[in-house]
């Protein structure tokens, strides 16, 4: 090993312990074969985004966003931004952020140097964004027009790609009570984005409130192709957000009342399954890969039992095999416990994948039924 080599190493570590050793988090106690390792630090209440391969990521400081490699090389600056949203694009070659001023977002393009790739103004409050492949980011935005009863809420689905004017397009629009409004800020939170494994399809939450009962959210799985929606089941306001399983048949979400369900998307009409007990809450919920093992309010759960909890975490992310956590102005990722992160689709060959696409197109579109569809994928899958 060279010199040059050992001494970036060494000045890792002494990173790392100095992390450690200056850190008012306290740690929690794991079981054997499991750590926290610190990988670096950042402002409370702030986005980080891991890269694809788990070999850097991107994080808030006081002067702006920073890459943070994690095998030793020197972190540099890569814009003066304090983002409110981050996403890797699929080769982890450009970075898109979102940030918000004046009740307006605007979303910016960059490359790993820092160099602006393209510069969006948005219509609304930008409260998620995904890439949907190396060259197009999908946003869910949100509008507020206050009245002197309360207030309409306009959600609209905005579409990047490279070189092209940006797309908008209205998808729900909800009159609010006064009594609503008086969640502020937290009412922006709600709609999160969340892509299919086939990249197909979207799953994301939209906000109901009659006017004689308790306001709501409901999810909703649209088909980006087709345009089509379907409404699923309604969840308490602020519930976490619903993931897709690994084969995108299903999802899993948390009722609010303290149940973690799977919900499958075909056929319609389907009973949520119940995955665990309804005494094991599921206020928060971050889950790995096949839903197996995740973070359920403070804690890391397999299955049903309970491995180990934390307090003082903020927010958890699951990305390239790995837990991440940010507690105080720290980032940790779980060592011990990576895991492969195929999907089950990567066995698919791009001609199969396409035959398998054409017909979930139309499953969505009504064209054929679920039944039709499972047996088309047997045979094309011989």
């Amino acid at each position: 090993m060279s010199i040059p080599t050992l001494f970036l190493r060494s000045l890792f570590a002494l990173g790392l312990i100095l992390l450690c050793c200056c850190s008012l988090v306290t740690l929690p106690q794991l079981p054997p074969g499991e750590m926290l390792t610190p990988v670096t630090t950042t402002l409370p209440q702030t986005p980080f985004a891991v890269h694809p391969d788990g070999t850097a990521l991107a994080s808030v400081r006081e002067d702006g966003l920073w890459w943070v490699p994690l095998d030793g090389r020197a972190a540099y600056r890569l814009s003066e931004r304090h983002p409110t949203a981050l996403s890797w694009n699929p080769s982890g070659e450009r970075l898109a952020l979102v940030t918000v001023a004046n009740n307006s977002s605007s979303l910016q393009v960059i490359t790993l140097t820092g160099e602006v790739v393209a510069t969006e103004e948005l219509s609304g409050f930008a409260s998620d964004l995904i890439w949907r492949n190396v060259h197009e980011i999908l946003l869910l935005t949100q509008k507020l027009t206050r009245y002197s009863f309360g207030g309409n809420l306009e959600m609209s689905l905005q579409v990047w790609h490279e070189n092209q004017p940006l797309q908008r397009e209205s998808i729900h629009s909800v009159t609010l009570k006064k009594s609503t409004l008086a969640l502020g800020e937290r009412l922006f939170t709600v709609p999160s984005l969340q892509l299919s494994p086939w990249g197909d399809e979207i799953l994301f939450e939209r906000i109901h409130d009659p006017p004689q009962f308790p306001v709501y959210q409901r999810m909703v799985v649209r088909h980006l192709d087709s345009g089509e929606e379907r409404a699923l089941e309604a969840t308490p306001l602020l519930s976490p957000p619903a993931r897709y399983s690994a084969d995108g048949e299903a999802i899993l979400y948390a009722d609010g009342d303290g149940k973690l369900l799977s919900l499958s998307l075909w056929p319609q009409g389907k009973m949520p399954e119940l995955l665990f007990e309804p005494e094991v809450l599921a206020r928060q919920l971050t889950l790995n890969a096949d839903g197996s093992r995740g973070w359920r309010d403070g804690a890391l759960w397999q299955g049903k039992t309970r491995l180990w909890s934390w307090s003082e975490v903020e927010a958890v992310k699951y990305a390239a095999g790995s837990f991440w956590f940010r507690a105080g102005k720290k980032i940790f990722r779980l060592e011990g416990d990576r895991e492969a992160t195929l999907s089950p689709l990567a066995a698919l060959d791009e001609g199969q994948r396409n035959k398998l696409l054409l017909l979930r197109r139309w499953r969505s579109n009504g064209l054929i039924t679920p039944a039709d569809y499972n047996i088309r994928f047997e045979e094309i899958l011989r």
